[in-house]
């Protein structure tokens, strides 16, 4: 209807097209219940209020959407109307992704495109490589929503016609007084009933139940439970500082051990057992291995800094933003004792532009580099065949001489997991591709992604046992340093995401950090460590190279073999090139801190952080006060932050 009815002065009656606009309400409805339900799993928390705060914000939405086609077609604005519709599927494309998001990363929609939209091109290019999305789906994708988006709008178009013809149009679908009356009473009895228990959710959960719902939040959040620090992240050096400080400790060293350090993409330390990877497993009996050992962070780019910087997660953005050209500092102090850096790398270092953060632009540290980067005619694992067998040819060509620093980064482990399928001894069944709807909504599938996640470790490791074998008969590089790690751990449900960057949990964060210090020259150090993280490791190369510790005004890890050392562990959660917007710090008594800035967007620059939950050594939650914080984690913060 256009314009007036006939023969009335007063504007046309609204006509609601509760057909395609109901479809909706339903579909939004379903998926946000079922996300409540399966954040409720997770959840020592009723899910009621939360169960219908989803159907009723999927109402108003439906609802509002309604109105404003009603308008435009009340208006004449037909075009207006065909791009408002292709606007709905969207919205409801947005919604499903928004699922996935939560599901599986425990983030929203809209604040993953709050730090995709902080990203540069080559970082956006650097994620979606990173996702492991072949192109071609991405191409599929489109032609798809090209053809929903006209589905919609002929079902729209029909349901309209069904509805004149039917006369449902004269139907008065904006209610009487008494049914505004009964939905006011309704959502007034939400209000109350939410206000009386929404203070016994616990802040982390309430974080959780929210993320799940269409508008991400209802009318209260929890308040008594809830700790505030007044604080800022203390300034880490400036690069030229880092470079005045490296230039005035270096020291010549009258032996240089060959080091080899191997970076293991998305290895979760309890799966390094003798069945699925008996030469790591040995190489930990046999060596060094830290009784706990925790990532500087859930995602790669964090974990990479911390391991070569020697710096906190919490100043990764300060470093970032800084546009460093030298590259890290751990490297060029070994650069300036004489060491020569050989980088072989099957995992792309360009991730967030971490080669040049690391290396210098074009690797200008390295001495020699050999890259070899998956694609789709070379998986991962044949490129992290070709950079061992490179690294192993490599060794025997330096098998006389020393001096030489081999840092590797290996690839096949990262999803969808990689390993050739000619593989002797497999884990199985296997699920042949990842599938990220099923997995985000079917636990069911967990086993068989586990399986490919154990046959790629399983892979990795026979390539390990040809390096270790290597090492040990070649020359003098048995005396050599290897260390052993990863960048973050994998996660499968466990605490209520998948994979990694998604959460603080303990299956993201531990992973493996073995170490063989093989010169007898050394062997008077003990270690003292009963726990570590990536600041340590090279603190812990150069005590044992210079046999004692050195740089300790430049780098802000601890040596393994320090006595009385720091007693305190920071992890940062993934915040795309930021700095981490949430982080941990354990403390060696067992105790865990987790807690979030106030500006997620812009963590340097927030003022207080807030606790959202806090673990005592049997991982149960226990309320904190500013006392017990003082009491436990003073210490930490004061060295972490400044306080305002």
């Amino acid at each position: 209807m256009n314009g007036q009815d006939k023969g009335s002065q007063h504007p046309a009656k609204l006509v609601l097209n509760f057909v395609y606009f109901g479809l909706l309400f339903i579909i939004l409805s379903l998926l946000h219940v079922y996300s409540v339900l399966l954040a409720a799993h997770f959840s020592s928390s009723s899910p009621l209020i939360f169960v219908i705060h989803a159907v009723v914000q999927a109402g108003l939405e439906a609802a509002l959407l309604a109105y404003i086609a009603a308008l435009l077609q009340r208006k004449g604005w037909h075009v207006a109307q065909k791009i408002f519709i292709a606007a709905t599927v969207i919205i409801c494309i947005v919604h499903f992704i928004d699922f996935h998001l939560v599901r599986l990363m425990d983030i929203s929609i809209w604040y993953a495109l709050d730090f995709v939209l902080d990203e540069s091109w080559r970082n956006f290019l650097e994620l979606l490589i990173a996702s492991t999305v072949p192109f071609s789906k991405i191409l599929l994708g489109i032609f798809l929503l090209t053809a929903v988006l006209f589905i919609a709008f002929y079902f729209f178009r029909g349901s309209e016609k069904f509805i004149q013809k039917k006369g449902y149009h004269r139907l008065n679908l904006i209610g009487t007084k008494k049914q505004k009356a009964v939905l006011a009473a309704t959502v007034l009895s939400l209000g109350v009933l939410e206000y009386s228990t929404v203070d016994t959710i616990g802040v982390k959960e309430y974080d959780r139940l929210t993320k799940a719902l269409p508008l991400k939040r209802i009318f209260f959040s929890p308040s008594s439970q809830t700790l505030k620090i007044p604080c800022q992240i203390k300034p880490t050096l400036q690069e030229k500082e880092f470079q005045k400080a490296v230039a005035a400790h270096v020291q010549p060293l009258q032996k240089k051990p060959n080091v080899f350090i191997f970076v293991i993409e998305t290895m979760r330390e309890e799966f390094l057992t003798e069945e699925i990877a008996p030469n790591l497993y040995a190489f930990k009996k046999n060596n060094i291995s830290i009784q706990e050992t925790k990532s500087s962070s859930n995602a790669t780019q964090y974990s990479w800094f911390s391991i070569f910087f020697s710096q906190s997660p919490l100043h990764f953005g300060q470093v970032k933003k800084a546009n460093w050209v030298s590259g890290c500092p751990t490297v060029q102090i070994l650069k300036s004792a004489g060491y020569k850096l050989h980088l072989y790398s099957a995992s792309r270092l360009s991730y967030y532009g971490m080669d040049q953060m690391l290396f210098g632009p074009e690797y200008r540290l390295a001495d020699d580099s050999y890259i070899a980067l998956p694609s789709r005619d070379h998986p991962a694992w044949q490129c992290d065949r070709a950079t061992l067998a490179k690294l192993c040819a490599d060794i025997r060509t330096f098998k006389e001489e020393e001096g030489h620093l081999f840092v590797t980064f290996i690839e096949s482990t990262h999803f969808d997991y990689s390993w050739p399928q000619s593989q002797e001894k497999t884990f199985g069944p296997i699920c042949e591709e990842i599938n990220f709807f099923k997995a985000a909504c079917l636990k069911e599938n967990i086993a068989q992604i586990q399986n490919r996640y154990r046959n790629s470790i399983h892979y990795i490791d026979s390539l390990m046992g040809e390096v270790f074998s290597t090492i040990d008969r070649t020359g003098n590089m048995e005396d050599g340093v290897i260390v052993v790690t990863a960048d973050h751990g994998e996660e499968f449900f466990e605490e209520g995401n998948l994979f990694h960057a998604s959460g603080l949990s303990q299956q993201q964060i531990t992973v493996p950090l073995y170490c063989r210090f093989g010169d007898p020259a050394y062997s008077s150090l003990q270690v003292h460590a009963k726990m570590a993280s990536h600041v340590d490791v090279l603190p812990s190369l150069l005590h044992h190279l210079y046999g004692e510790e050195v740089f300790q005004d430049v780098l802000q890890g601890e040596s393994i073999f320090r006595e009385n050392r720091w007693p305190f562990i920071v992890t940062g959660r993934y915040n795309g090139c930021r700095t981490p917007h949430e982080f941990l710090v354990q403390s060696s008594s067992g105790k865990v801190l987790h807690a979030r800035f106030s500006n997620p967007s812009n963590p340097a620059e927030s003022r207080s952080v807030q606790v959202l939950d806090w673990k005592d050594p049997s991982a149960q939650f226990v309320e904190a006060t500013p006392e017990q914080m003082e009491a436990e984690f003073g210490e930490a913060f004061s060295r972490l932050f400044n306080k305002l």
